[in-house]
């Protein structure tokens, strides 16, 4: 009895689940920092890829996994067959299986953000002081990407940092491929294989 009184009481909402119709996405999960083709899962299967950024191929599907290889900026990779884990998506670069980050991953060259133009440079009148030098634990990002209040792509989302932000590891914590950090007095956590030393 309760069970059928149950069904009927939540039977249209459990469609909705089953159905997908559910609209209980907090609109923090919306806001994009990596092109819309790149927060997408990669479905396809035996396809080819383009990497947005840099990116460790790595031989887990794990932060703390050897890293194989660097798979630059627009190269092209194999997306083979297997599941996503921990946010890694299987694939081959330069013939080598591993695994990257997918939302790495864009679905053609196009996709990817040029580089910017190095701006032309006037002769100095005076030499510009040296800039401080970088930390030990600072780290700037490869691409746009969301600060969030805990390691997960579902965390809240304190604030979206633009590439070239630089960032100072906190130390605090590093779990399920994110790292914290301090950005600019705000912390936060990050994608770990998005963020790089700086220059």
């Amino acid at each position: 009895m309760f069970i059928r009184l149950a069904y009927r009481s939540f039977g249209p909402v459990l469609r909705g689940i089953a159905l997908g119709a559910v609209l209980l996405v907090p609109a923090f999960a919306l806001v994009p920092a990596l092109p819309v083709a790149a927060q997408q899962a990669t479905p396809c299967v035996d396809c080819v890829l383009y990497a947005y950024t840099d990116l460790n191929l790595r031989k887990g599907p794990a932060i703390d996994a050897v890293v194989l290889a660097r798979v630059p900026k627009a190269a092209a990779v194999r997306r083979t067959t297997g599941a996503e884990v921990n946010g890694y998506a299987p694939v081959t670069y330069a013939g080598i299986p591993g695994w990257v980050v997918a939302l790495g991953l864009v679905a053609s060259p196009a996709e990817v953000e040029p580089d910017a133009a190095p701006a032309p440079t006037a002769a100095p009148a005076a030499p510009a002081p040296a800039p401080p030098a970088a930390s030990a634990n600072q780290r700037v990002t490869l691409a746009p990407l969301n600060l969030r209040a805990g390691p997960s792509p579902d965390a809240a989302l304190v604030g979206m940092l633009p590439a070239g932000t630089v960032v100072t590891l906190t130390g605090a914590g590093a779990e399920g491929g994110y790292v914290t950090v301090d950005a600019n007095g705000t912390p936060g956590w990050l994608l770990a294989d998005l963020i790089g030393p700086v220059a």
